[in-house]
């Protein structure tokens, strides 16, 4: 099944909107863009609809991925524009494409992230820290205050090289920020 792989952003007062409340705008507006979704099996059918990794409540993320499994092939270009007129204020969709056969799912790639964190007006850190607690245990560590200002700039995969960005993925080999 071709699967869209969606880069987006949730800025301002978007960053409180919560994981399965964010899956949930995401699938009403897929079908209020009439986007040919494909369906789970079974007795309670759900749409095939995931992102790259959770983004902490309260934490601006820059360049999200989401991927949704669709029924047919549709242009991406044209899947994006549909999706960002039923996206509320503060989330902008930025880009999509269609995964290959191949690619792995992005939520099986996605390993670390790099934040911005902001503890102190003029003061600003930009960190890479792992998905699993890293942010928290980062924020602890430190001392942070829980309210301070944190984005999550970019998802990261692992390579060969190292790590680079997921988004890359959208752009094949041309790293653009």
């Amino acid at each position: 099944m071709p699967r869209l792989l969606v880069l987006f952003s949730k800025t301002d007062v978007m960053k409180f909107i919560g994981h399965l409340d964010l899956l949930t705008l995401f699938q009403r507006a897929i079908n209020r863009a009439g986007l040919p979704v494909r369906y789970s099996q079974g007795f309670n059918p759900h749409q095939k609809v995931g992102f790259a990794a959770p983004l902490p409540l309260g934490v601006e993320g820059l360049n999200e991925v989401a991927e949704i499994t669709l029924e047919k092939y549709c242009e991406p270009y044209d899947a994006a524009l549909s999706l960002a007129k039923q996206m509320p204020r503060h989330l902008f969709i930025k880009d999509a494409r269609m995964a290959e056969e191949y690619e792995k799912k992005s939520a099986a790639l996605a390993c670390a992230a790099k934040y911005k964190i902001r503890p102190r007006e003029g003061e600003e850190t930009e960190v890479t820290l792992n998905l699993a607690g890293g942010l928290k245990q980062y924020m602890k560590e430190f001392k942070i205050p829980d309210y301070t200002y944190v984005s999550r700039i970019e998802l990261l995969r692992k390579t060969e090289s190292g790590l680079v960005p997921l988004y890359q993925i959208y752009k094949g080999n041309n790293h653009e920020s």
